[in-house]
């Protein structure tokens, strides 16, 4: 830390985090910095057992970024209009630059496996690599790429985007991903009440973009791929698309290849906000069909009303439904309660929530849920279990604020999660106005994850414009930027911090940043699953 401390500098801002969590199986700590000229942090912590580290310093150089350890690099095509947010963790140094028409970034090391809490976080590096990605505009409706990596495998990709209209684009990619042979053409329309996006991806089922056996396992879209929506009137749109995708189910195994065709509408009536998604898909030959429907309304000031409903049905398969309402009451300004009953298996549950906060000082919430555990021996009363998950935040002072919270474990268990983090500023060398020359990007994203019957969902790993964020204990999560404009948003399923799945049930596929004061919290609803397939248990 004294050498993060340059004299020189005019203002710095840190913040000190800690915790243990037996959720996580994980124990540490870490320091966020921020300064005139560079930022980062460090941290260190026990998991599992084993002693883990991490570490990333960004700073400027005559107009170079530099960066030094852990970072997210982002591999991104012209043509994934259908999924624009493949990513992987390195560790090393890379240096990027943005000059004029043309932008080009460098990083060499080693692939890195992440770890870690919602208060610190760590990686272990796997496999070397280096890369060297590059832009060029060529004027405003024209653009290329580049995108090469030596590792085990190499990759060569390059692309290029023609927009003649700003409602219409066409882009192409072609080349080697992990010495396999890729080909993809794209072409998008975006005019007010009609968008309608179309892809044609030729690779097999071994293509891969970096070929090591430590990356992301991300599906690929591959053939056709289509989508159309339409909104004829302001409160009414619907939705048309099929999708042809491959899965990677392992490193070293070739990827398992899906269709899914998906008709969906949206309305609004009486006040009532409906929607309804049909869906049709195959895996392995097999086929499977879903409905899915959900009626929400807001009744006066204080109550929302909503009800779900469920099914799906595979071939040979029996079918699978459940119901579900939910009634959320607001108290007072400070006290609400959330009644949840669900119907699914030939049971039904009911469970009781709320938050109370008794000052911006102090908070709690508790919920209450049956959950379905398929790794709960019977002997230990079977899959199904009621539980409640509590959350409390205490702020005794200053910025210095304090967190427990506890969860539900795949096996049954009750693990808790306890952390406590704090703002430290320092400033040195001012002038005599006393103006600090440290800028904070004053644009945002936020917003909380939460589950059916209202509860924060604590490790939830979302990809915001290409930056990975987790959800603190209260399930709460933050992304900075430095100016207004539309990100990409997704919750990327595999890089929970947590070993039990969920699957989504609302999120947005985008989000708009502003000011932090003016900025709208978003909302993402997340449910347990009994999918076993999703489960990754703790090594």
């Amino acid at each position: 830390m004294i050498v993060l401390w340059p004299v020189s500098s005019q203002a710095q801002i840190f913040h000190p985090q800690a915790g243990s969590s037996s959720l996580f199986n994980a124990h540490g700590g870490s320091v966020e910095f921020q300064a005139p000229g560079y930022n980062g942090s460090v941290g260190a912590g026990v998991i599992d057992g084993s002693l883990v580290f991490g570490e990333v310093l960004r700073t400027q150089f005559h107009g170079y970024s530099l960066t030094a350890g852990d970072d997210v690099l982002p591999f991104n095509l012209p043509t994934d209009v259908f999924v624009n947010d493949h990513y992987f963790f390195g560790k090393g140094l890379g240096v990027a630059k943005k000059s004029g028409r043309m932008d080009f970034a460098a990083f060499g090391g080693a692939t890195s496996l992440a770890l870690g809490a919602p208060y610190f976080s760590a990686a272990r590096a796997k496999q070397p690599f280096g890369l060297f990605f590059a832009q060029f505009q060529q004027s405003p409706q024209l653009r290329f790429v580049i995108r090469t990596i030596a590792s085990e495998k190499q990759t060569v990709l390059m692309g290029m985007e023609w927009s003649p209209r700003k409602w219409l684009s066409y882009s192409f990619s072609g080349g080697r991903g992990a010495d396999t042979p890729y080909l993809a053409n794209a072409v998008t329309i975006e005019r007010g009440k009609l968008t309608f996006k179309a892809a044609y991806i030729s690779a097999d089922q071994n293509f891969q973009r970096i070929g090591t056996q430590s990356t992301p396992l991300v599906s690929e879209p591959i053939k056709d791929n289509l989508y159309l929506g339409l909104r004829p009137l302001p409160n009414f749109s619907f939705s048309l698309s099929r999708q042809n995708v491959l899965s990677p189910l392992t490193a070293d195994q070739p990827s398992l290849e899906g269709t899914i065709h998906q008709l969906g509408a949206n309305t609004i009536l009486y006040g009532v906000r409906l929607t309804a998604n049909l869906y049709q898909s195959r895996v392995s030959a097999k086929d499977a069909v879903g409905y899915a429907f959900s009626a929400d309304r807001t009744l006066g000031r204080r109550l929302d009303a909503g009800f779900d409903f469920y099914k799906s049905k595979s071939r040979g398969d029996f079918a699978n439904q459940s119901m579900s309402a939910h009634l959320r009451e607001v108290i007072t300004q400070s006290f609400s309660l959330t009644e949840y009953v669900t119907r699914s298996g030939g049971q039904t549950a009911f469970n009781l929530g709320g938050e109370l906060r008794l000052s911006n000082r102090f908070s709690i919430s508790l919920s209450h849920e049956t959950a379905y555990l398929p790794f709960r021996v019977t002997t230990g009363g079977g899959p199904f279990t009621h539980v409640y998950n509590l959350s409390l935040q205490f702020r005794p002072f200053g910025n210095l604020q304090l967190a427990a919270s506890t969860n539900v474990a795949p096996d049954g268990k009750i693990r808790y999660t306890t952390s406590a983090g704090d703002y430290l500023y320092r400033s040195s060398g001012l002038q005599s106005d006393g103006v600090l020359s440290l800028k904070i990007a004053k644009y945002v994203v936020l917003g909380k994850v939460v589950d059916a019957a209202g509860a924060g969902i604590a490790g939830v790993a979302l990809q915001i414009d290409g930056q990975m964020v987790f959800s603190d204990s209260r399930g709460q999560f933050l992304v900075r930027f430095t100016k207004r404009k539309k990100v990409n948003f997704k919750v990327s399923l595999d890089d929970f911090l947590t070993a039990t799945p969920y699957t989504i049930i609302t999120a947005p596929a985008s989000a708009e940043t502003a000011p932090e004061e003016q900025a709208i919290p978003l909302t993402i609803v997340l449910q347990r699953t009994s999918d076993i397939s999703r489960f990754r248990l703790p090594q």
